[in-house]
């Protein structure tokens, strides 16, 4: 491998790797390593890669890709390593800070800035979006907050609704 970057070991010795290509080419290759060093997942990626771990069994890996005007481009992948399979990709429709993995659920979990978390289920689609609309509503990052309360403003909302966005969007204003 020759740029291997972001490495992270599971509690079994299962482990992932970014390598990240050479040249202008925006792209990179996602490992994931069994404990004895055989691949499980290797997958090329026409897009450079953000992020990416393995959760602390060995069960589940993810990675995230940067925007690129390819089709791995703005890109969230969940691999199964049990079966050494991809279970998704799918362009994210919300912001987070980072990622965890949920195992016993299969599900990736998505953490914001200010504490709410939001799911994506083992295809790829959002578990709840008014629970992400929600937690993107704490976030203290403006991008995070006018986006979900701009859709919650046109999905006719109730009193209690409405209360949250303004408190939310208050909360952004200096």
């Amino acid at each position: 491998m020759a740029r291997p970057n972001n490495g992270a070991v599971a509690d079994n010795g299962t482990f992932c790797l970014e390598d990240w290509h050479f040249g202008n080419a925006l792209s990179g290759t996602f490992h994931v390593f069994s404990a004895q060093g055989k691949p499980i997942i290797t997958k090329e990626l026409s897009a450079n890669i953000l992020d990416s771990g393995i959760s602390r069994s060995g069960r589940l890996a993810f990675c995230t890709t940067a925007n690129s005007p390819t089709e791995d481009g703005h890109k969230l992948f969940l691999f199964d390593l049990k079966e050494g399979r991809q279970l998704f990709a799918v362009t994210p429709g919300r912001a987070c800070e980072r990622f965890e993995l949920d195992e016993a659920a299969q599900q990736l979990v998505a953490k914001v800035a200010g504490g709410g978390e939001y799911r994506y289920g083992a295809d790829g689609d959002l578990v709840d979006e008014g629970a992400a609309d929600v937690a993107l509503l704490r976030s203290a990052d403006y991008t995070a907050v006018i986006l979900p309360a701009e859709s919650m403003l046109k999905g006719n909302p109730d009193t209690e609704e409405l209360e949250s966005i303004l408190a939310a969007l208050s909360g952004l204003v200096v």
